[in-house]
């Protein structure tokens, strides 16, 4: 029987850890709009999570995912708290980017601005 409440005890102490529920991702809301503050409807967006570089090592992309915003310019991102990249383009419009920390238990916003411009891509000339 004492052994029993003692298993019962040790149980009670170190079970519950597993038990708890996954840690809920944050949400990044992005607003993408123009210079005269209208907003970008369908710009295509793409979020990249970076562990940061150290002293003993390089920044290491650990995921990456895409969207689209939607009619109001905004997009909407569940993601664990660290580092992100941000880029932003849609047509008529120079791309964008930005550097965001998601941070856990706050208001994870990122406003970006797309000038507007030819988002043709680069230019290549040939080697003469």
């Amino acid at each position: 029987m004492r052994v029993a409440a003692i298993l019962v005890v040790i149980a009670a102490l170190f079970l519950p850890p597993f038990f708890q529920a996954q840690p809920v991702p944050e949400r990044l809301l992005l607003v993408v709009h123009d210079p005269t503050g209208a907003s970008v409807a369908d710009a295509y967006v793409q979020v990249q999570h970076w562990l940061p570089a150290t002293t003993s090592a390089k920044a290491k992309l650990l995921q990456d995912g895409t969207g689209t915003t939607d009619g109001n310019g905004e997009g909407s991102f569940a993601l664990p708290s660290g580092h992100y990249e941000v880029f932003v383009s849609s047509p008529y419009f120079l791309p964008a980017a930005a550097h965001v920390f998601v941070r856990r238990g706050a208001e994870n916003r990122c406003v970006i601005m797309l000038p507007v411009g030819s988002g043709s891509g680069p230019t290549v000339e040939p080697i003469r």
